[in-house]
């Protein structure tokens, strides 16, 4: 599918969508509670779906209730031979040690652009853990023979904090006994953050020091009955907060401003640019500006942000830095090199040097046809950018955003932008 673009001056009121990352790891505590969890404000992306599904697969019953969803679970009571993850890389880093926990034999298997991105960190810790795991280059499919050995170990943080986060799952529901995990240089905390704070809502007992060593004990309780809201999703909100700061006004309404989710620094970013922020009543408000200033920003723990914010200092007037590139060569797509590819057909001067993004903004970007790169947050940067730039945009692989925000070209034709889904 392609969209289409045209220039457009936007307005309106957005709820924001629920946070995908805090979905899913819901869904994963929900099956390893004995009890119901009433899941308010759940999400639909492609992820959250992959989600629901393998706990469903492994005994979870998913009710629809209204506008709310029920998991009933007594655990984990089955691994299935076949787990499909799509194209979640936190499914298959958080649901792979937990499911390998069992003495079952089980084939994990993706789709899409995951069969591409190397899982050489999971496998090294499963296999440290008396795990074996076969695959081709540590790449998707994994066939994974536990049971895994939940013991003290040391763990490398310095690709992603998921890998982080599948252990902690794993180790709270399996543990007999006090363990330790050892974290070396540690990206994304925010993320660790959103796990553990998780965790502890479920009942379990985990705590840390400077995240260098996380000490989790058995638990003694479990929450039979729980309710929990999903966060509406700040890496969401970054895109709509950037179509207001080149095209126009927004209100979202939805967002903590407290939240533990890494992509809340988008609001340091933007007001770094030079652009009016305002929260007041529940709305967080951003309006055009006429000259966005240049910035500079760290996205290492929040590679996620790099896209809206390339576009932002597209727009920007002067040279702008987003240090954190080496976070990007493995999601759905080269993000770095995604940016870099697109946003030179848009006329605008881009250059990578060693970790760090260098753009020159004009103030202007020029209309071409893009492509998303099968990535939904380049397909959401690429539309963003076509709504203040002089001429038409197509982005083409525009269906990639059901990955993360499904509804997110009706929310920009809510909002007023000239925008056309075009079939292939």
């Amino acid at each position: 599918m392609r969209a289409r673009i045209s220039p457009s001056v936007i307005s309106g009121n957005v709820l924001v969508p629920p946070g995908k990352s805090m979905m899913q790891r819901i869904c994963a505590l929900a099956l390893m509670n004995k009890g119901t969890v009433e899941i308010i404000n759940p999400g639909y992306s492609n992820d959250d779906l992959t989600a629901l599904k393998i706990i469903a697969d492994c005994g979870a019953l998913v009710k629809k209730m209204g506008g709310h969803l029920l998991i009933e679970s007594d655990g984990i009571i089955r691994v299935p031979n076949q787990i499909q993850v799509g194209e979640s890389g936190l499914s298959v880093r958080m649901f792979t040690p937990l499911l390998a926990l069992s003495h079952q034999q089980f084939v994990v298997n993706g789709m899409g652009s995951l069969m591409n991105r190397p899982l050489t960190v999971l496998e090294s810790i499963l296999g440290t853990l008396g795990v074996e795991v076969k695959s081709t280059g540590a790449k998707l499919p994994l066939a994974v023979s536990g049971p895994m050995q939940v013991k003290s170990l040391v763990v490398n943080g310095s690709q992603s904090s998921q890998n982080l986060t599948g252990l902690l799952f794993a180790f709270c529901h399996g543990t007999q006994e006090s363990v330790i995990i050892e974290v070396e240089h540690l990206v994304s905390k925010r993320y660790v953050d959103l796990s553990i704070n998780l965790l502890r809502y479920f009942g379990y007992d985990i705590t840390h020091h400077n995240y260098q060593q996380i000490i989790i004990h058995p638990f003694v309780k479990i929450k039979r009955d729980l309710s929990i809201a999903v966060e509406s999703d700040w890496s969401s909100a970054s895109f709509l907060l950037v179509a207001a700061c080149i095209a126009g006004e927004v209100s979202l309404s939805g967002l903590d401003l407290d939240s533990v989710q890494a992509d809340r620094q988008i609001m340091e970013a933007i007001a770094s640019a030079g652009v009016k922020l305002n929260h007041e009543n529940g709305l967080l408000t951003v309006y055009r500006t006429e000259k966005i200033h240049p910035f500079s920003f760290d996205a290492t723990d929040c590679p996620d942000l790099f896209p809206p914010l390339a576009v932002l200092a597209a727009y920007a007037h002067g040279l702008s830095s987003i240090k954190g590139v080496y976070r990007l060569r493995e999601k759905e797509s080269d993000r770095g090199f995604a940016l870099f590819t697109e946003l030179k057909k848009m006329g605008v001067d881009i250059r990578i040097e060693n970790d760090c993004m260098h753009i020159v903004g004009r103030g202007a970007v020029t209309g071409a046809e893009v492509d998303a790169h099968h990535d939904h947050r380049i397909a959401m940067a690429m539309a963003v950018a076509g709504l203040s730039a002089k001429g038409e945009t197509i982005v083409a692989g525009a269906e990639s955003v059901k990955k993360s925000f499904p509804a997110f070209f009706e929310v920009l034709k809510d909002l007023k932008a000239d925008v056309n889904l075009l079939e292939d």
